[in-house]
């Protein structure tokens, strides 16, 4: 446990009986990790990942994952049919993995890390 403390400067943030307020909009950094057939996402240095496929790929299992945190993966296609795998940490609905959507489109994966082995996760696709 800690004190309270504010930092001021042209938006506020704050803890507050151990919750953490703040004014103003929160935005996080989008990484662009160089396409990679297999791609491992650190996520310990972001939240949210957009990847451009030049191939089909596979998430393997992320590095440094950490329980609560959350965030979006943003794939977009060029043009061809790809596909898509995902390490055994990535669960779905239904216990299913996803198919990615058509070519030039965008597929968005939600997730939720609920340990350091299980990361809740919702498919959205074909974003034109």
């Amino acid at each position: 446990a800690g004190t309270n403390q504010t930092i001021t400067n042209s938006y506020a943030l704050w803890v507050d009986a151990g919750n953490v307020r703040f004014d103003g909009a929160l935005v996080g950094t989008i990484s662009a990790p160089a396409y990679s057939s297999t791609t491992t996402l650190d996520f310990s240095t972001s939240s949210n990942f957009h990847i451009t496929l030049s191939g089909s790929i596979t998430l393997a299992n992320p590095s440094n994952l950490a329980a609560g945190q959350s965030g979006d993966i943003i794939i977009s296609t060029n043009g061809t049919s790809r596909t898509i795998s995902f390490g055994s940490y990535f669960k779905f609905e239904g216990g299913v993995s996803p198919t990615m959507s058509i070519t030039n489109t965008i597929d968005i994966i939600s997730y939720f890390v609920l340990n350091t082995t299980t990361i809740i996760t919702s498919y959205a696709s074909d974003f034109r």
